[in-house]
């Protein structure tokens, strides 16, 4: 018996495809621990929902930062027991476990073996295959990676936004950004935004709802999200009402640099590229592809054809589940 999987441990949340049953697991890459057995209390949305109210004998631990794992062994029991939640509900013999997993582009060598050990410590007992997110984006989007046609391609994560222009089932070495701009660093914004205009202390967790409740970048849109803290004066619960327009002039200068990068990626490629660009537009996956307004900011800023994924945050995933029914082009990719 096998699992064949494809997995993405990312900043925010990690994803696991199981092939034959589709994504089966979308949860915060988090943990909770005791800190005297160093045992892992609760993990993904259960140690998410403690954050805020751990007594010191508990610590959450978030493994991997800027999209890169950052504490390998704690990767590693976190994503071990992501695995035990898809193995049967009975079985005699511990099954095969093989996965292609996502990474950023241009990762160096040091890193591939922390990746590699990794996932071998975490129960990947099978082959491993390290495969670009930006690529198992571009085959999730359906995009033509095997032909000469290049397509253009933006992940915007928790952690990073990452870019790149492929063909030919590669991706070109001239043309691969990334930048340390992603929804975490909204998510902080908000928090201090909210400390300064109302003298609220508000958690990630609770900014991070607010924008997906009410988040924006549509002028004069008339969402609202209640926020909820510690007034930082009285020092008691407090609370405030946080308005779309708000939350927009917070977010929206995050987004308007990442257009900035994204108009000197294109201007750096070549002219066959740049024909592709125009023609077809760039493509955009990724959590914080889904804010409303986004599309209408980017083609105002850049003038270019925006095309934003029907659920941008399974995109990346969707593409690994496809490279692991189509062994021909996951090795195309992998040479």
């Amino acid at each position: 018996m096998a699992l064949d999987l494809a997995i993405i441990m990312g900043s925010t949340h990690t994803s696991v495809y199981l092939s034959g049953q589709g994504v089966a697991l979308r949860e915060p890459t988090i943990v909770a621990f005791g800190a005297d057995t160093k045992k892992i209390k609760a993990a993904g949305f259960a140690a998410l929902n403690m954050m805020g109210k751990t007594p010191d004998k508990i610590s959450l631990v978030a493994p991997v930062a800027g999209g890169i794992i950052q504490q390998p062994k704690i990767a590693s029991q976190l994503l071990h027991e992501f695995i035990l939640r898809l193995y049967p509900d009975s079985y005699i013999l511990k099954p095969r476990v093989n996965a292609v997993v996502g990474i950023p582009a241009g990762l160096r060598r040091e890193d591939c073996e922390t990746y590699y050990d990794v996932f071998a410590a975490a129960g990947v007992n099978g082959n491993i295959y390290l495969a670009p997110k930006i690529m198992m984006a571009a085959v999730g989007l359906d995009l033509p990676v095997t032909s000469a046609q290049s397509s253009m391609v933006a992940i915007l994560g928790g952690g990073t936004t990452e870019m790149a222009v492929m063909a030919l089932s590669g991706i070109l070495s001239s043309a691969s950004w990334g930048i340390t701009i992603g929804g975490e660093m909204m998510d902080r914004a908000i928090c201090d935004y909210v400390a300064g205009r109302y003298n609220l202390k508000i958690g990630l967790t609770m900014a991070r709802k607010a924008k997906e409740t009410a988040g924006s970048l549509f002028e004069n849109d008339m969402l609202a999200f209640r926020v909820r803290g510690m007034d930082l004066t009285a020092k008691i619960p407090g609370s405030a009402e946080l308005t779309a327009d708000e939350i927009r002039e917070i977010i929206a200068p995050y987004y308007l640099r990442i257009a900035d990068v994204v108009e000197t990626a294109v201007n750096g490629c070549g002219p066959e590229i740049s024909c592709d660009i125009l023609r077809n537009g760039i493509y955009f996956a990724g959590g914080g592809a889904r804010m409303p307004g986004l599309q209408e900011l980017l083609v105002k800023r850049l003038d270019l054809k925006i095309n934003i994924a029907e659920s941008p945050e399974f995109s990346v995933i969707v593409g690994g589940g496809k490279l692991l029914k189509n062994r021909e082009l996951l090795e195309d990719i992998l040479s």
